[in-house]
């Protein structure tokens, strides 16, 4: 009865994770729980056939099924998706979220692309979630620190940091004011590159990233993405001439933005988005 329920549970695990099909054996006696897989009718064991990804997300489905069988307790990953492409991230990370929601789920990572789409799904209630970095502080390693993001370039954190910026920038007078205008540009760059490749793109393609993720291009508002682009565009372009870190023309090097420009450009970005994002 054991095997029975613990096949279902397996099954089902494997159907959602996408996972090879594979013949479940157990050859267990005396009461001892021994279960092993094999491929093709229980010819070849998975490691003669199967990828490396392909092994570990049949090991994944294992462990969820088994976990499925015992009382409601934390549940820990480490690292669970190695080795696996951006296609099955995908369908780990909605797996776990679903988890989430009848046990505390804690996991470990390597992989900022992971750690940033997990918390991308807490966006709209950041209460149920909690994000640590563990880096190096000089020779301590492990030192634990609680975070936000292992990217500090999503929209909400962004736009949190321009709208402070800008507080500050009209409390401020004389070079303050100038430097804080331009910090608020530097980010507002930021800004329209993240909602290019997140809001208007659909994450097809993204920044460090190698892949392209094709199964995102249906969800693209080819509709409005010509209208966005041509709004958002200029404002990268002008972006690019207020900060420092870019070369500009000697013409436009004492040409500095005030207040009420980064104000209105930091509204024509946040129109636009919404305008979009409301078509998707």
């Amino acid at each position: 009865m054991l095997n029975k329920d613990f096949g279902r549970h397996f099954n089902d695990e494997c159907r959602s994770l996408r996972a090879p099909t594979v013949t479940l054996l157990f050859p267990g006696r005396q009461g001892q729980v021994t279960r092993k897989k094999a491929v093709s009718t229980g010819e070849h064991r998975p490691s003669d056939v199967l990828s490396e990804g392909e092994q570990k997300v049949i090991a994944l489905a294992d462990f969820l099924a088994e976990a499925s069988l015992k009382p409601p307790a934390p549940v820990i990953f480490d690292d669970p998706i190695n080795s696996l492409d951006y296609k099955r991230l995908d369908v780990v990370v909605s797996r776990i979220i679903l988890l989430s929601d009848s046990r505390q789920v804690i996991v470990f990572t390597h992989n900022i692309w992971f750690a940033a789409e997990l918390l991308a799904r807490f966006e709209k209630k950041p209460q149920d979630c909690s994000y640590y970095d563990v880096p190096r502080d000089g020779d301590r390693i492990g030192v634990v620190t609680k975070g936000t993001h292992p990217r500090s370039d999503t929209f909400s954190n962004l736009k949190g940091r321009i709208n402070n910026l800008i507080q500050s920038a009209e409390k401020a007078s004389g070079e303050a004011k100038e430097a804080l205008v331009e910090k608020s540009y530097e980010l507002l760059r930021n800004v329209c590159e993240v909602i290019v490749e997140k809001d208007l793109l659909q994450g097809v393609t993204q920044r460090y990233q190698p892949n392209v993720m094709m199964t995102k291009l249906p969800e693209i508002n080819f509709g409005g993405l010509q209208k966005a682009a041509d709004a958002i565009f200029p404002i990268y372009e002008d972006c690019c001439r207020h900060i420092g870190s870019h070369s500009q023309p000697m013409e436009t090097l004492n040409v500095r933005p005030s207040i009420d420009t980064l104000k209105a450009d930091w509204k024509k970005v946040l129109d636009v988005r919404e305008a979009y994002m409301k078509k998707t």
